[in-house]
């Protein structure tokens, strides 16, 4: 029986109106996906247009800090509301933030835009695939998730490439406008999709939307100072963390006695479902964990310019991008490899960390792309397998609220991961340049190619050798998470394919 806001929509849509539909939702997914990542080759340049007021390290957590507490609350509101009218609300409230984003007279203003930015991202992010679950026959859904796994791909890693175009060219400030027009696509292509069910009766769970907006904030504040801005025994640090820890206990507490829970425990009542949602998770901190680290090495061991850096991770993206498309058509054509793809994707992205994790001063950027190729096909063999996993086991008026819980793993597994590599990277960097005798004493570092190819050669040697060794140690932490996903994946029952397969193929 349905019995969320909403029902099946397969059979209202031609072949053509569901293609225009589908790309328009992934217009919106591009949209987020873009301005994830699209002030890293910016960051400098709005720092020389609005002062160095406040941390430019903001206008990146604002956006994701919005976007995690957002998602569960999103898919929530879908599976109540209707996801079509929700989503035209998300798309409103990322246009209003894109606008003021262009617009912003400081660093300050800047900040709370892309919040008001990342809450409409949260939506974009969580119920473009929501609704293509909607819209999609049960018998092609792998394929078409596919095809939002390779949009997530190409569209991360192609943000600072575009943010840099923006930042050397006309404005920084375009980077943000550009959005408006697209926009206007999301509207034209929701206009298509069929009037829905009538909503039920309902009741808004904002004490738990609240809780988990807390838990996002302690979580994301504290990967990002802790280590770094703060120490780790420092008051605010130790408050975050109880906090946070308090937050997710009375969410959990809360959820189980809520009369409509934004995370309805039924939802992990399916072992399956679990284990996809944490898989997913560490195909997270895999991604981003090479879309930002990949770049550091080839800029401060390999020498090469912010632009090449940018240009070297396009096979990355497109290994993960072929690897999602190839395991998308199998399943649709075979309905097989469910739980043995992703085993798959585990190894070869532990295996690929491994390599980079021997890097030494003589590795090349040639030989770094290479190893990256190995985690990007890993994680299109996983991430959206374990989403297809979710949306296929669970109940229909639980989609939104599953969907947008696996999304909200996989940008809270990034979160977490690269904030804690970045502060392995900064104390391993400090101790292997203190073990070659502090060569750029008195000196910031700034580790671009540009600035070290300015060093003496002596000093170059060693910042390039220490790079290195900081460098491995990082891409060596993320080897037990890989591993750890693994086991976590094998814990999936033989028979998966048999039951995710759907009831209308024979």
């Amino acid at each position: 029986m349905m019995t969320s806001g909403e029902a099946p929509t397969q059979s209202l849509l031609d072949g053509r109106k569901l293609n225009l539909v589908f790309v328009g939702l992934l217009v919106g997914n591009t949209m987020a996906g873009m301005d994830a990542t699209i002030v890293a080759t910016m960051s400098l340049r709005i720092q020389r247009d609005l002062g160095s007021v406040g941390s430019l390290s903001s206008i990146f957590t604002a956006y994701q800090l919005a976007q995690i507490a957002s998602l569960p609350l999103y898919g929530k509101l879908g599976d109540l509301y209707g996801r079509k009218k929700v989503f035209g609300i998300a798309v409103t409230i990322f246009l209003l933030g894109s606008a003021l984003c262009g617009a912003a007279p400081s660093l300050g203003f800047l900040v709370i835009a892309r919040a008001l930015q990342g809450a409409g991202a949260g939506g974009l992010t969580g119920l473009t695939m929501a609704i293509v679950a909607d819209i999609v026959p049960a018998d092609r859904l792998g394929r078409y998730l596919g095809y939002t796994g390779l949009v997530f791909a190409v569209t991360s890693v192609l943000g600072p490439v575009v943010g840099g175009i923006f930042a050397d060219g006309p404005s920084w400030r375009w980077a943000f406008y550009v959005n408006l027009p697209s926009g206007a696509i999301c509207y034209l292509a929701l206009a298509k999709v069929p009037k829905l069910a009538k909503r039920v009766e309902h009741k808004i769970d904002i004490f738990g939307a609240a809780l988990l907006a807390i838990v996002a904030t302690c979580l994301t504040l504290v990967s990002t100072w802790a280590g770094r801005t703060f120490a780790w025994s420092s008051p605010r640090i130790i408050t975050l963390i109880a906090v946070g820890i308090a937050s997710i206990i009375g969410f959990i507490a809360w959820e189980r006695v809520a009369a409509e829970p934004l995370v309805p425990a039924r939802i992990f009542a399916r072992r399956e479902v679990t284990i996809a949602i944490i898989a997913n998770l560490v195909a997270g901190i895999a991604f981003f964990g090479g879309i930002v680290y990949l770049p550091i090495l080839y800029q401060s061991v390999g020498l090469r310019s912010a632009t090449d850096a940018g240009r070297l991770l396009i096979p990355f993206a497109f290994s993960t991008a072929m690897g999602t498309t190839l395991v998308g058509q199998i399943m649709q054509r075979k309905y097989r490899g469910a739980r043995t793809f992703p085993l798959i994707g585990m190894v070869l992205m532990a295996t690929g960390f491994a390599l980079l994790s021997l890097a030494t001063a003589t590795t090349t950027a040639t030989t770094a792309m290479l190893e990256g190729v190995l985690i990007g096909a890993g994680i299109g063999f996983t991430m959206q397998v374990m989403l297809y996993v979710v949306q296929r086991l669970t109940e229909p008026r639980d989609l939104g609220a599953a969907t947008s819980l696996a999304v909200l793993a996989r940008i809270g597994g990034s979160v977490v991961g690269v904030a804690v590599a970045a502060n392995v990277l900064n104390q391993r960097l400090t101790s292997a340049l203190k073990s070659r005798g502090n060569p750029l004493r008195g000196i910031r570092i700034q580790g671009d190619a540009k600035w070290i190819q300015a060093l003496s050669p002596a000093t170059k040697t060693k910042v390039v050798d220490a790079y290195a060794a900081a460098l491995g140690t990082t891409f060596r932490i993320f080897i037990p998470v890989m591993l750890i996903g693994f086991a976590i994946v094998l814990m999936l029952p033989r028979n998966l394919d048999e039951r995710i397969r759907p009831v209308d193929v024979g």
